[in-house]
């Protein structure tokens, strides 16, 4: 294993392996990762949500991902928590009553299926003596499981290992999709910018300057400890210099948040796709008919991709990479596409747990 890096550890690389090399051409992802990790599973105060609660739910969404290697990880995390661990196995759909059925509940939701996540859904948390912190922080937590588990599938197929043929898969969700401006409606009180504590401040520093003070990253500052770190990582993902061009990074998180249902997201990063690429028309008949419309043959392997990856991580292996490799793009470019889609399991599950988009005007 390089370092303390959890993710070299579940892949097996050493000091000497080029892909942890190639990682470390991108240390602020790293970094970024690792304290995500952190705050969220063993935070230095874990509020009204024990560790063994967050290692319980991290385990359970491992598991609904078939993340085997990450699973062990959470798993570990329960020794002697026995009632804990089989609760958190239990993915039969075998009734299940009190605290724990409902934060595991809300963590298949948030997990599986985000956009069927209600003000109910939320009210329910909060019944049970969590509060806005505490709501954050477990949907963070839920949702950056998603982002391991993309992140190790992604380096896997990297490494030159094939998928699983039985691996999980999801159908892509359905549209209509938009590059028309839409809203977004929390259902997280949001931090007040003016009565915000020194710890959400810087937390909000750490995040993409022109959104800093956006009614989502204010609800998301409910949690600082994680919003420090997830926030710092969303910048790096998405605007490091060299590597996968930013124009390819936004049309990889637009197919994403369409494969994942996020209308806002979606919105969002297709616009950024059109400016930046000037091909806005090209960008419209994706979202109305599939990134295979596309022309390009690279952004249509990028759009393939991504996809997959997004859909069926466990099924992704070589062949998805040499097709990328084949369409043009070289290590760190694969590494920050990679990066790109993993970010947006965990951006589009907040988005959709945290509130709700609302039509353009």
């Amino acid at each position: 294993m390089s370092g303390d890096d959890l993710i070299d550890g579940l892949l097996g690389l050493g000091a000497g392996s080029p892909l942890a090399a190639l990682r470390r051409r991108r240390p602020e992802a790293l970094r970024h990762a690792e304290g995500a990790h952190r705050e969220l599973l063993t935070p230095e105060d874990p509020g009204n949500v024990s560790p063994t609660e967050r290692a319980a739910l991290a385990l359970r969404v491992a598991l609904r991902e078939g993340e085997w290697d990450l699973a062990a990880t959470f798993r570990a995390m329960l020794a002697g928590e026995d009632e804990a661990l089989m609760l958190a196995e239990d993915l039969t759909g075998a009734p299940m009553e009190g605290r724990p059925a409902t934060l595991l509940r809300y963590a298949d939701t948030v997990a599986a299926t985000p956009e069927a996540v209600t003000q109910a859904t939320i009210d329910a948390l909060s019944a049970m003596g969590l509060d806005a912190r505490d709501v954050v922080a477990v949907t963070q937590l839920v949702a950056f499981v998603p982002y391991q588990v993309r992140l190790l599938a992604g380096l896997r197929a990297m490494l030159g290992r094939d998928g699983a043929a039985d691996a999980p898969r999801q159908a892509p969700a359905k549209g209509p999709f938009t590059m028309e401006e839409v809203g977004w409606a929390p259902r997280v009180p949001p931090v007040e910018a003016a009565t915000a504590t020194p710890a959400q401040l810087a937390a909000l520093e750490a995040c993409p300057p022109a959104q800093r003070r956006s009614t989502y990253f204010l609800t998301l500052a409910n949690d600082p400890g994680s919003l420090g770190e997830r926030g710092a990582l969303f910048n790096t993902v998405m605007y490091a210099p060299r590597g996968l061009p930013r124009a390819e990074r936004e049309f990889a998180t637009a197919v994403t948040s369409m494969a994942n249902g996020c209308v806002y997201c979606t919105a969002v990063h297709a616009r950024r796709f059109a400016d930046l690429s000037k091909r806005r028309d090209a960008m419209q008949r994706a979202l109305r008919d599939g990134f295979g419309v596309e022309t390009d043959p690279r952004l249509r392997a990028i759009g393939a991709f991504s996809e997959a990856l997004t859909l069926s991580p466990g099924a992704v292996g070589a062949p998805d990479v040499a097709a990328l490799r084949a369409a043009g793009l070289d290590d760190l470019e694969l590494l920050d596409l990679i990066h790109a889609v993993a970010m947006f399991a965990n951006a589009n599950r907040l988005m959709q747990s945290l509130g709700e988009s609302t039509p353009p005007a």
